[in-house]
């Protein structure tokens, strides 16, 4: 589908960027900009702006930029189409007919027909388990608990156990045996193609806009691999993605409860559980939690018992503290998943379990508690020196001082000792992060003066074009091609396409449009900006002379000393 440019504008002006952002990062006004922490890069201080009076954002930490359709298309993951659509229908605006305007048709045309095939292959699934091929896993089903209305809100299938039926169905609609390998829904050796998912049960994995987007399959049988995942595809990205999460985004309650399987998630939401999700056969990454806080304020992690489980919490606990996120651990001993303990003690029993669990820091110290005797004093000595390590990450001083108090009675020590070995940690933890802050910053600050006063005269230049006049200014004035370029397009007043710069002009121009200059005189500033950058280019050439001079004379020596070598030797 192709758009024209009046109705690409009309759909960016329909959603205020600011409010957009904020659906997905909290913001804090900031002068005339508004603050908060950047989306797509880790960070504890914020450096991430947003301008609604410029409708551009920038992050100065990772130096992603742009306008809203950019923003959308980064932390959608969609592609320019997609994104349109995206926002066209975040401010009802109808989709007009296509338009014969050049937008790469490959790029859109393939992700299209990838859709399409998942859409038909979860139909020949689905069909496939209500035939006789499909008896065995209809009983698998039943066997764990499963309604047909459950089966068909989830478009539960079955995979026959047979080597090319699905490659067969798929050609006779007309979808090419490329395609089909792309998608992983049938694999190739050699010349030979064959169907990926065989004798399995099937789980349509489903995105947040309703699209089939790859599929999860289990065995019937002893085969190998027990369960087996679409691989990633331009449709499909694992980390970017929650099996469950296309039900549990309409619930009103802004809370997740984080399970292991699909049938953890399956057997909830039968129950009336609405609000679980499940990875998609990886393990736990940031992209998961960025993508959960935006539904969720409150995670309750809810992971099988045994002692992968237990690793799994401890990885979660670990990433999601990196989004700031509230995270409750769901403790259940009577059972090894949610599926089962929702079989033996029902619905209510286990929404209650939901409401008594734990928060992170308790979860880890009654975690630690089953680890050590602490009837031993080198055991106990070992407890609370993790435990003090454990309650080093809290910010809320009050928050700190109840868990020290709890602390000490259990362990039997004054909270004065506990505390003290707590700021020794923090002490050292803020050291240590300090210099890797410093560190980090001197990657992502250029210590090149030079550049940064021509980005700084650019953005006089971009709020006020007419000093583009000034004597002295000239395209070859500035160091940068792409500070050329937009100095070039100020001066002669040219509309800037956006969606046809280059990721560096993208970037520059969002930096530009962002910062904020707070200048009584901006003509003087943008004089004294001249002056100031003309010397340091003479500085540059002065230093490039000498550097130049200096590698002559090293030159002239080395052939002076090679001369010598070569007399010595003839007169030898």
């Amino acid at each position: 589908m192709f758009f024209s440019d009046d109705f690409i504008n009309q759909v960016c002006d329909a959603n205020e960027i600011a409010d957009l952002i904020s659906e997905y990062v909290p913001l804090k006004k900031s002068g005339r900009n508004l603050l908060g922490l950047c989306p797509f890069h880790n960070e504890k201080t914020p450096s991430f702006s947003v301008s609604s009076e410029k409708q551009f954002y920038h992050c100065f930490g990772c130096g992603e930029g742009g306008r809203v359709l950019d923003f959308v298309m980064k932390v959608e993951h969609l592609d320019f189409v997609e994104a349109v659509q995206f926002l066209a229908q975040r401010a009802h605006i109808p989709i007009p007919e296509e338009q014969n305007r050049h937008v790469d048709p490959k790029t859109v045309s393939e992700k299209e027909n990838l859709y399409a095939l998942n859409r038909d292959a979860a139909i020949f699934f689905h069909e496939m388990l209500y035939s006789v091929q499909g008896d065995q896993a209809r009983e698998y089903f039943l066997n764990r608990s499963l309604s047909e209305a459950t089966i068909k809100s989830f478009g539960l299938g079955y995979a026959p156990d047979s080597w090319d039926q699905l490659l067969k169905h798929l050609k006779q609609k007309g979808y090419s045996e490329k395609m089909m390998e792309i998608s992983g829904l049938v694999g190739r050796k050699e010349t030979r193609y064959y169907d990926s998912f065989r004798n399995r049960v099937i789980f349509p994995i489903i995105d947040l806009r309703g699209n089939v987007i790859g599929f999860g399959g289990r065995v019937l049988d002893d085969s190998k691999p027990k369960y087996l995942n679409s691989p990633e595809s331009p449709v499909f990205s694992k980390s970017h993605n929650l099996y469950g999460l296309n039900f549990a985004k309409n619930e009103k309650e802004r809370s997740l409860i984080v399970v292991e399987g699909y049938m953890d998630v399956i057997a909830l939401h039968q129950a009336g559980i609405r609000n679980a999700v499940a990875s998609l056969g990886t393990a736990f990454t940031p992209d998961h939690a960025k993508l959960m806080k935006r539904y969720a304020d409150k995670i309750t992690l809810c992971f099988d018992s045994d002692e992968a489980g237990q690793k799994a919490t401890a990885r979660c606990i670990e990433i999601m503290a990196t989004q700031q996120m509230k995270v409750n651990v769901l403790v259940q001993d009577k059972a090894k998943d949610p599926d089962e303990y929702i079989k033996k003690f029902g619905k209510d029993s286990f929404l209650e379990l939901v409401e008594q669990a734990p928060g992170q820091i308790e979860y880890r110290i009654l975690r630690l508690k089953e680890r050590y005797n602490l009837d031993d004093v080198e055991q106990k000595i070992a407890f609370v020196h993790e435990a003090a390590n454990v309650f080093s990450s809290i910010e809320s001083d009050i928050e700190l001082e109840l868990y020290i108090k709890k602390l000490s009675v259990d362990a039997g020590i004054s909270p004065e000792a506990v505390f003290s070995e707590v700021q020794k940690i923090s002490g050292k933890r803020r050291a240590v992060l300090q210099k890797a802050e410093e560190r980090r910053d001197r990657r992502l600050i250029s210590p090149d003066k030079l550049e940064q006063n021509e980005k700084i005269l650019l953005g006089i230049l971009y709020e006020k074009p007419e000093l583009c006049r000034l004597t002295g200014l000239t395209s070859d004035f500035f160091s940068d091609v792409n500070h050329r370029w937009l100095f070039q397009m100020l001066q002669n007043n040219q509309p800037i396409v956006h969606r046809q710069l280059s990721p560096e002009q993208q970037k520059l121009l969002s930096e530009i449009a962002v910062r904020e200059l707070h200048l009584e005189n901006s003509q003087k500033a943008a004089e004294q900006l001249i002056a100031v950058i003309q010397h340091q280019k003479n500085q540059q050439v002065m230093t490039q002379g000498i550097n130049d001079a200096q590698q002559l004379q090293q030159l002239l020596m080395q052939d002076k000393r090679s001369k010598h070598k070569h007399q010595v030797r003839e007169g030898e």
